[in-house]
């Protein structure tokens, strides 16, 4: 099976540090997509997020 999408894409960013604000994706299949970013902060406060419990070791 062979399936082509053909979608448009766009994105705002801040100047001049760049974080993203606004995204918008859109194709025939799906339609529109818009996302909205905000109460962005600049870093990892809690790293810890990232290692997995203990019940996830070995899967």
């Amino acid at each position: 099976m062979h399936v082509t999408i053909s979608a448009k894409y766009a994105i705002a960013v801040t100047s001049p540090t760049c974080v993203p604000v606004f995204a918008a994706y859109y194709n025939k299949e799906i339609g529109f997509l818009i996302e909205n970013f905000f109460d962005i902060h600049a870093g990892i406060s809690d790293p810890s997020v990232f290692i997995p419990p203990a019940e996830c070791a070995g899967l």
